[in-house]
């Protein structure tokens, strides 16, 4: 009987890659709802030699106190609920906000 899903180094790949997308549509997703131009807003991912992910945020440059919020409980707040979904799978993900 054949295996149509590969090899299982494949299959980890793959959803590893899947898991960061989503990690990035939930980024995205929240701090649309936040910000006055969602337009602006994207999150881009990048796998780390070290396994972890890196989440690279960007948002309008008049926005990005929304994001930070008071003492920066905005942006940890997001930090924490990128990395609650992340744990389950056991990578370390980083959140940067970029200018």
């Amino acid at each position: 009987m054949s295996d149509d899903f590969g090899t299982g180094s494949e299959t980890s790949i793959d959803v590893e890659a899947s898991d960061a997308l989503m990690m990035e549509d939930l980024l995205e997703n929240l701090v649309k709802g936040l910000v006055d131009k969602p337009e602006d807003v994207s999150v881009e991912g990048f796998d780390e030699s070290d396994g972890s992910v890196t989440l690279e945020l960007r948002v309008a440059e008049d926005e990005a106190g929304k994001v930070i919020g008071r003492g920066g409980r905005t942006i940890n707040a997001l930090r924490q609920v990128v990395r609650a979904h992340r744990d389950a799978r056991g990578r370390k993900v980083v959140v940067d906000l970029v200018d």
